[in-house]
């Protein structure tokens, strides 16, 4: 009876020892798995991170060259007027040319 009851004993401290063995490795596994996920959750921080830079870097640009374009485009009106000014200051030289020519023409017949 003692020795089956020691079996009885021995056989659950097995059981008990698998089963404390198989917690360690479920535990070591899921710590791995959790350096694992970190690892990759930082990663993908820094990219995030990264890609917000560069995405602030480029909204910058964006308003550089928005207000750059802007201006020539100022630029581009002021100069179109100046050449239509002067396009109509040429208009009407020409015109007075003609007519004092017509002028001319009358007053030599």
């Amino acid at each position: 009876m003692e020795e089956r009851l020691e079996k009885q004993h021995e056989a659950a401290m097995a059981a008990e020892a698998k089963r404390c063995k198989a917690q360690r490795e479920k535990l070591l596994w899921a710590q791995k798995r959790t350096d694992s996920l970190q690892a990759k959750l930082s990663t993908a921080e820094s990219s995030a991170q990264a890609e917000m830079q560069r995405a602030a870097e480029l909204h910058s640009e964006a308003q550089h060259l928005r207000a750059q374009c802007a201006e020539e485009a100022l630029q581009a009106e002021r100069n179109l007027s100046t050449c239509e000014e002067q396009w109509a200051q040429r208009v009407r030289h020409t015109e007075q040319l003609h007519a004092a020519a017509a002028e001319q023409a009358r007053e030599s017949q």
